[in-house]
């Protein structure tokens, strides 16, 4: 019975020693990929793709360039008048007169009684006048409910008060109207 407990407790003995054979042969593979890995993540440096760093970079001094441009210009590119060259356009619209400045003044109100005065929107401010008063070389020489009559030499304009272009153009949207500039 010895002999068969020897040979019993010998092959458990081998079949251990081939286990762990196998599993030290395992455990080394393992630990050689694990190594490679380790490797590969150490040379290579998280979100550092050099075509990405180099875009980011370029785009972060294109903003900084343009957060130090001043945009400036002698004429106010909104003006209708400057994009809109149709005369039948810009009357129905109550540019009526396209001289020398005139297109950009417009009759804000009136105030009548004994010493009437108007505001008139010029250049983008509001101006106070009275009669006798200039604005842009143009002398003040009437005022009357929702009209100014202005001179300079011998010509005379008279200014009505109407609606700013951006609130006709609400209105317009507001009744369903289309600004059909095909027809003009």
């Amino acid at each position: 019975m010895k002999r068969r407990e020897n040979f019993i407790w010998g092959f458990l003995i081998a079949i251990a020693v081939v286990i762990m054979f196998f599993i030290g042969i395992r455990t080394y593979t393992i630990s050689k990929e694990v190594r490679s890995f380790n490797a590969e993540e150490a040379q290579e440096i998280q979100g550092a793709d050099p075509q990405l760093l180099e875009t980011v970079t370029k785009l972060e001094s294109d903003l900084k360039d343009r957060g130090n441009f001043v945009f400036k210009t002698d004429r106010d590119p909104l003006k209708l008048s400057a994009v809109v060259k149709s005369p039948k356009l810009l009357a129905s619209m109550g540019y009526n007169e396209m001289s020398q400045g005139i297109e950009d003044m417009r009759l804000n109100l009136t105030i009548i009684g004994d010493n009437p005065y108007a505001s008139i929107k010029y250049m983008g401010k509001y101006e106070k006048v009275k009669i006798g008063d200039t604005i842009a070389g143009w002398e003040v020489t009437e005022i009357a409910e929702k009209t100014v009559v202005l001179r300079r030499g011998s010509r005379t304009i008279t200014l009505n008060n109407r609606p700013a272009p951006e609130t006709l153009a609400e209105e317009a949207d507001l009744e369903g109207e289309s600004w059909d500039i095909g027809n003009y």
